[in-house]
């Protein structure tokens, strides 16, 4: 699948989804998890966000 059809069915910019194919190619599904980021933490834990759903 193109590139541009995957960020079309992800909502997201192509430039996003060259991203994601480079850190794979890299570092395989590794590459692919949430990392570290600087700047205010988030207030809201990982564990409680549900993806998909909204109360």
């Amino acid at each position: 699948m193109p590139p541009t059809d995957v960020a079309t069915a992800q909502r997201t910019p192509p430039k996003t989804v060259d991203r994601w194919r480079s850190s794979f190619e890299q570092e395989g599904i590794e590459g692919l998890h949430e990392r570290a980021r600087s700047g205010r933490p988030t207030l809201i834990e990982k564990d409680i966000i549900t993806l998909g759903s909204v109360d």
